[in-house]
């Protein structure tokens, strides 16, 4: 078994306490798999059509002409796909500029370095080509810099790197005008699932306690054609400010924003009776794709499970009797999945439903839990399915339960 864990380290840049967590969950083979698998990205890129102002036929129509490939989804009508190309080989140059995690991997699928995610450049120009590398020196574009080394290191915003190459092609979809017109909102399969298995109806109270950067929450506003009563909260006031921006690029007037901390709902929203609540909370993200390397420790993994269960029991203290709450993340361990639907099952009384759509695979067993719970729920592993690694649970509030133990 050592040698094992020892054969994961030195393949994939993960804590070792975190390999052996997810060994013990998958054993030695999976989790090579899944682990090989996260640093690729999907192979086709999805979109969400904004079917407010348009179709996806429209959409691929207005993408024809700016020259980008896109296509229909077989299943959705209102999900379109790009196909990506790569790997590629990257020009590489004397000059480069160090980036953090998450500019890495957006880089890696042809986005521009903005200057926030730089954390190291020397003796760089404007003008100047250069090779964007994240701290493991790991080679994921190349480009022209817009700005000086000093520049890229003070500035809060702008284009530090104009990438001319990069390991993976896509198109550079926000310089179009399918999305300056607001057609389209680039999202995962699974996350345009999670909305469509909330299953929101008009004239609803719907709840997103998690709301940035607000796909989910446009697209249940999207789904009962801008005519319920939709609440978004989050703790940032610039994600709300670029959540209002997304409403007025989509055309969509029925979300309410809010600035504040969803743990507190009660307090938030003290008289509000609420039909359904999305739960999309803050996770460890570990099936995130593509994936340069990882830095969660478990301690922070188990901490974070029992700050997401937060989320649940508020839920569920403002959900009306029959009421729905749909879970989901996009991480892999069972901390943050089964074992906070059975959390839900077991101490608040919650019911497991089944769903629709279901295009995954069934939850994985836990020993102490009945299969046929598990079973109702939702996964997907970035091995098996062209999608990230992601779970959804849908749960209701009992009708005939008084549920004094909340």
């Amino acid at each position: 078994m050592k040698e094992s864990i020892n054969q994961i380290l030195n393949s994939f840049l993960y804590p070792k306490a975190l390999i052996e967590r997810l060994i013990a969950q998958y054993e030695v083979k999976r989790t090579y798999s899944l682990l090989d698998a996260l640093k690729k990205p999907v192979t086709q890129y999805t979109l969400r059509v904004n079917t407010l102002k348009c179709t996806a036929e429209e959409l691929i129509d207005q993408f024809a002409e700016e020259d980008v490939d896109a296509h229909q989804h077989p299943c959705y009508d209102d999900v379109v796909q790009i196909r990506l190309s790569g790997p590629n080989e990257l020009p590489v140059h004397q000059k480069t500029v160090t980036v953090d995690k998450f500019a890495a991997e957006a880089v890696m699928l042809g986005a521009h370095l903005y200057a926030p995610g730089a954390l190291r450049s020397r003796k760089t120009r404007l003008g100047d080509k250069v090779s964007v590398v994240d701290k493991y020196d790991h080679h994921v574009g190349s480009g022209i810099s817009g700005m000086t080394s000093r520049e890229m290191l003070e500035a809060k915003k702008g284009i530090a790197v104009d990438i001319t190459h990069s390991m993976y092609t896509l198109p550079h979809l926000r310089e179009t005008k399918a999305y300056e017109k607001g057609l389209f909102y680039s999202q995962s399969l699974p996350a345009i699932l999670t909305s469509k298995i909330l299953d929101p109806q008009p004239g609803e109270t719907i709840i997103d306690m998690n709301a940035a950067p607000g796909g989910k929450t446009t697209h249940i506003a999207q789904l009962t054609s801008d005519d319920a009563k939709v609440i978004a909260i989050d703790r940032s006031k610039p994600k709300i400010k670029r959540m209002q921006r997304h409403c007025e690029r989509l055309g969509i007037q029925s979300i309410k924003l809010i600035h504040g901390d969803s743990c507190k709902l009660q307090t938030l929203l003290p008289s509000v009776e609420v039909d359904r609540i999305l739960i999309d909370p803050p996770c460890s993200a570990l099936g995130v794709r593509p994936k340069l390397y990882e830095i969660w420790q478990v301690d922070e993994l188990d901490a974070i499970a029992r700050y997401q269960r937060r989320f649940i029991k508020e839920a569920t203290n403002v959900l009306k009797p029959g009421g729905v709450i749909v879970y989901s993340t996009c991480t892999l361990t069972q901390e943050e999945n089964e074992l906070n639907m059975k959390s839900a099952y077991t101490e608040l009384g919650l019911e497991i439903l089944s769903h629709e759509p279901f295009e995954g695979v069934s939850g994985e067993l836990l020993s102490d839990f009945p299969h046929t719970e598990t079973e109702k729920l939702q996964r997907f592993y970035p091995d098996i399915h062209d999608t990230p690694g992601f779970f959804i649970g849908k749960l209701q509030k009992p009708l005939d339960k008084k549920m004094s133990a909340i």
